[in-house]
């Protein structure tokens, strides 16, 4: 019998009560300003990685645009403000290095991202748990955590114990957050090995579309209702056939939820890919992002302000589901798979051999096992369970927020069923 998920009641989002981790972090950031500039940003990132060949350079706009938003906002920590000067210098760094790595490697242009599988819809929809899954599949290419967070190799660090550093310099990244926000496992992948969202890669050219799902729960400046993303869809792409000529195999199978809202874009940059969409109940997704979002802006915010929370993450979901449900025709119809969340749960084995019957993926008998051994292995609520109340938390009317999104229900009635 499988063991009972750890019960997590977060019950300090209004006020939130800090670790003795994040008193300090506050305390060095509070004596330790940082200076939200381009220059600055961009100085250190060419300090880091002694290259000095950006690309094309028409994301400094949007890079000042992010750096503008967290100056101007009275209301950010200074290790809020700490974080997103780091995480610049991070993508910068990245954006840097792949430009290196193509410079010495053009082919690396002329490399092929066919018949994708990709998985989307609204997160907290079991997007991650089925993408891990099929990522156990040997054939199958996936993106991890550690690739994501250095997709282009150091050149000074070669060899066999290459891949070895850029892991654990995000294990030690995570261990980091972790101390800050010990209930975040609990919610998202953790571990630097697990799949993570290939949508992120879009951070080296500072798209604005990404931050708007993060935990700085106020609009991004430049995120507009029907943006065109597909420039950094292209962006992404590129990332993918750099990461695909380090290692195979060559089939990628991927997952992000905001594709849900860029299928145009989306099915343009792959369109020989098979779309796996996700379904699940619009108020238990609101929910369960709604308590991320407040959970994680503790570290970014001196105050939390929940209505603020909850009323974006409505908007957000919200805007995420009216597009998937108009742009949905925009994907061949013999290359789309709905997964209603409570088949997935019910029976996940079942559902990754539907997808790869549809995906004309093999599944032999040792690949089976593959998938069976990481349902077993790694079951959902082996970090513990967080137990959620809209009334509690945010003082929403489960009721009247499940009127908010009859258009999505009347559209997949058996497929949000909880």
């Amino acid at each position: 019998m499988a063991a009972v998920p750890r019960l997590i009641r977060i019950s300090d989002l209004r006020h939130p009560i800090p670790t003795e981790a994040h008193r300090r972090e506050l305390k060095y950031a509070e004596s330790h300003p940082v200076d939200l500039s381009v220059d600055s940003v961009l100085s250190a990132a060419l300090s880091r990685t002694g290259l000095d060949d950006f690309g094309p350079d028409d994301f400094v706009p949007r890079l000042q645009a992010w750096l503008e938003n967290v100056e101007n906002d009275p209301g950010r920590t200074a290790l809020g403000r700490s974080i997103m000067f780091q995480r610049c210098v991070q993508y910068a760094s990245n954006r840097l290095r792949l430009q290196e790595l193509l410079s010495r490697y053009p082919e690396i242009l002329d490399v092929h991202v066919q018949r994708p599988i990709i998985v989307v819809g609204p997160p907290r929809s079991g997007t991650t748990q089925l993408v891990n899954l099929l990522a156990a599949h040997s054939e199958l290419r996936s993106l991890r955590y550690w690739e994501r967070d250095e997709p282009a190799p150091v050149s000074s660090e070669t060899g066999p114990g290459a891949t070895d550093l850029r892991r654990a310099r995000t294990a030690k990244r995570h261990e980091r957050i972790r101390s800050l926000l010990p209930h975040l496992p609990a919610m998202q992948p953790w571990d630097p090995d697990d799949v993570y969202e290939e949508f992120w890669l879009q951070d080296s050219d500072f798209a604005s579309c990404v931050w708007a799902w993060t935990a700085d729960v106020r609009p991004w400046p430049g995120h507009q209702v029907g943006q065109y993303h597909r420039p950094h869809y292209d962006y992404m792409k590129t990332v993918l056939k750099a990461l695909q000529w380090q290692r195979g195999p060559q089939r990628w199978v991927l997952k992000s939820p905001e594709h849900a809202e860029n299928i145009g874009p989306l099915i343009s940059t792959f369109p020989d890919a098979t779309i796996v969409m996700c379904h699940r109940n619009p108020v238990s997704v609101v929910q369960s992002f709604a308590t991320f979002s407040a959970y994680r802006a503790r570290v970014d915010y001196h105050d939390i302000d929940i209505d603020s929370v909850m009323t974006y993450c409505i908007d957000r979901i919200r805007h995420l589901l009216h597009t998937s449900v108009r742009d949905r025709n925009l994907i061949p119809q013999d290359r789309l798979i709905d997964v209603p969340f409570l088949d997935f749960m019910r029976s996940q084995i079942r559902t990754a051999l539907r997808i790869c019957t549809a995906a004309e993926l093999k599944v032999s008998d040792k690949q089976r096992h593959r998938l069976e051994r990481y349902v077993a292995d790694r079951p959902r609520g082996r970090h513990g369970q967080i137990s959620y109340n809209l009334r509690a938390d945010f003082g929403v009317n489960p009721a009247l927020l499940h009127d908010q999104f009859l258009f999505y229900r009347e559209n997949f009635p058996l497929m949000t069923q909880t």
